[in-house]
């Protein structure tokens, strides 16, 4: 909790401003400790949704598969192929901030998945102990930032839409007790539901600049 108040009363052009000592005190709140375990959910907050935003998606997605064919793993995709070419697009309303991600395969079919943000995320950060340190003292944790919402879908996602189907995302990367986006760097999307069971993944690229 002492984190997440620093930075909720440093926000904006503030900390460009902050003195040399008010500096030293946000990155203690931000540094992770030897050991250091966080798992639980809370209420998304103003800056996690700006570090958010900037997120982007790499240029491809892969379909998650075993030893199986396709087809074992791809449950309400129509003709799944392996991997898809990607682009994220992203709207705010007043029902809160959606994102839209585009899907091309190979051939040329293409289809659309969209859901809202929801209010809450789940933290999963831990000290792996391998030695890495951040960069601003104790060490490199590896996080997971996990989102879970209902999901839309269309064109080749189409017949796995049903109600109840919802979506798990998954934001991957190393760093300390603080969320930015330069800390993440790899991402999971599984959808399941009556007609749906599939997973994506790929890498992040690098986030747009802090507004």
């Amino acid at each position: 909790m002492q984190r997440r108040a620093v930075l909720l009363a440093l926000g904006g052009a503030g900390v460009a401003l902050v003195s040399t000592p008010a500096r030293r005190v946000l990155a203690c709140a931000c540094c992770a400790e030897d050991g250091q375990r966080v798992e639980g959910q809370h209420e998304l907050q103003a800056h996690e949704l700006v570090e958010l935003a900037r997120v982007q998606l790499g240029a491809t997605a892969r379909l998650r598969t075993g030893a199986g064919d396709v087809a074992d793993y791809s449950k309400g995709i129509r003709d799944a192929a392996q991997s898809y070419l990607v682009t994220l697009a992203r709207k705010s309303d007043k029902r809160g901030d959606q994102w839209t991600i585009a899907f091309r395969e190979p051939k040329g079919k293409t289809g659309v998945l969209a859901f809202l943000l929801p209010k809450v995320v789940e933290e999963f950060f831990v000290d792996l102990r391998d030695g890495k340190m951040g960069g601003g003292g104790g060490p490199l944790l590896y996080k997971e930032l996990r989102l879970r919402m209902p999901i839309g879908g269309t064109g080749i996602f189409e017949p796995g839409m049903a109600a109840g189907t919802t979506a798990r995302l998954v934001l991957q990367g190393r760093g300390n007790l603080c969320t930015e986006a330069e800390q993440l760097t790899h991402w999971s999307l599984a959808v399941s539901g009556p007609r749906a069971a599939y997973m994506f993944f790929g890498s992040l690229g690098p986030p747009t600049a802090r507004p």
